[in-house]
């Protein structure tokens, strides 16, 4: 990538702050709506627009190290217009105009080739998206409002997002966010326009990705290591399901090594992620054992491959199968008490929750002389600092589209209905997973 600059010219302009901060207000605020490689404007306006009746004179290229480039014929652009160019990237540059001391408008220039002249010139007016935003005081703690369009970084693509899947996670962060906040991880979509640097999925992909917040918008800018490929096979809304609860499943069984012929206990095995971690140790070669809170629910752990059932709410039922060689759980309370001292030696525990209660209380001398025990604390972004979420959620759709891992999907609901869906989840009023589709 880049960056060219023109400077400003004003020689109709009685006014020197016109360009400095009116117009930079614009660009950065206007920009938005292009699509394109613009976050870098902020920094580089105070900078760049000096020029003006009365400014200082423009800054030297070189002390930015940017390469200084005419942007189109001179007669393209009435002198009396300050302009700046926002960027270049490999396949179009983008020039943005306003009228001299006129901040009511931008307008935007458009070549394609370093040394075309096919300018288009025409009004461009703010370009907003469709969101979910934090709302204390709607049901659910969100609602569906607008945000401005998403400006990408070099590395990263915009998306158009089919389906979101919501976690309670996120809902929780809603509860305690200042209003009008974007929040949202999980996303399924296709790559609308590629990023900058080569890097990623080309045009028209299909993907599956997580973001830190923020996803839950009809088009969003992705780091491309955040985006797996998604085949055909694989709906958009089943796919939506996969980045927080499979890889929370995925990377937390892989922290135990192979699986191959060893004895998995899974907590909570209706949940989105013990769910999909019973199925992927099966596919494993895992000897997979399940808990579910009632004999109703035990069919739904059986077809997903859970060769025993533990339907039982009393953590003392956890020793039934013991001991055991790994133990994903995202329960915590009394039963993670009896699961630390039901483990196996050179067994492992993965903890990536607590449902039932925070607190836990164990008998260490139960404990350490099993011999060689972990007790492993699982946070999904900390692994993703390690490991990119683009690889495995590549993994997990395959396996999806194998027909190896079907997620359990309870509600599916259009946009309009996300605030009565992220209620009845925090309420727990089912099990599984919800997606909202686009």
């Amino acid at each position: 990538m880049v960056w060219r600059v023109a400077y400003p010219e004003c020689e109709s302009c009685d006014r020197g702050s016109c360009a400095p901060r009116e117009l930079g207000e614009l660009l950065e605020a206007e920009l938005r709506g292009l699509g394109i490689v613009a976050t870098i404007v902020g920094r580089l306006l105070p900078g760049l627009l000096r020029a003006g009746s009365g400014a200082a004179p423009p800054m030297d290229p070189d002390e930015l190290g940017l390469d200084l480039h005419p942007t189109i014929p001179n007669n393209a652009i009435p002198p009396s217009k300050c302009f700046f160019m926002a960027a270049a990237g490999a396949r179009r540059t983008y020039l943005a105009t306003a009228p001299a001391c006129d901040t009511s408008r931008v307008k935007v220039a458009s070549r394609a080739g370093r040394h075309g002249h096919d300018v288009l010139d025409g009004a461009l007016m703010s370009s907003n998206i469709r969101a979910v935003l934090v709302d204390p005081t709607a049901p659910g703690h969100i609602r569906l409002g607008e945000a401005s369009a998403p400006v990408p970084l070099a590395g990263e693509a915009i998306v158009r997002v089919h389906a979101i899947s919501l976690n309670r996670g996120e809902l929780r962060r809603a509860a305690s966010g200042p209003a009008g906040r974007r929040i949202g991880w999980d996303f399924a979509g296709a790559v609308e326009r590629p990023a900058a640097d080569g890097s990623g999925p080309g045009e028209g992909t299909r993907v599956v990705g997580m973001l830190g917040a923020g996803s839950w918008a009809e088009r969003i800018a992705a780091p491309t290591e955040a985006l797996g490929i998604l085949p055909d096979a694989v709906p958009f809304d089943q796919a939506a399901t996969l980045p927080v609860a499979g890889l929370t499943a995925l990377y937390g069984l892989e922290k135990a090594g192979s699986l191959l012929g060893r004895k998995v206990l899974v907590t909570g095995g209706t949940g989105g992620v013990g769910h999909m971690a019973i199925q992927i140790a099966r596919t494993a070669g895992a000897r997979v054992v399940a808990t579910v809170r009632a004999e109703s629910k035990a069919g739904i752990v059986q077809r997903a491959g859970a060769q025993d059932v533990i339907a039982s709410e009393d953590p003392a039922a956890l020793r039934s199968h013991a001991p055991y060689d790994v133990i994903l759980d995202g329960v915590g309370g009394p039963a993670l008490g009896v699961a630390l001292t039901s483990l196996g030696k050179e067994g492992t525990c993965v903890v990536y929750g607590s449902t039932a209660a925070p607190e836990v209380t164990f008998n260490a001398s139960g404990f350490y002389p099993i011999g060689g025990a972990t007790l492993y604390g699982f946070i999904l972004f900390h692994e993703l600092d390690r490991r990119p979420a683009g690889s495995g959620l590549t993994r997990l759709a395959q396996l999806a589209a194998d027909g190896r891992l079907r997620p359990l999907i309870e509600v599916v609901a259009p946009l309009d209905r996300i605030p009565d869906v992220a209620k009845a989840l925090m309420d727990r009023a089912f099990s599984g997973k919800a997606v909202i589709t686009f």
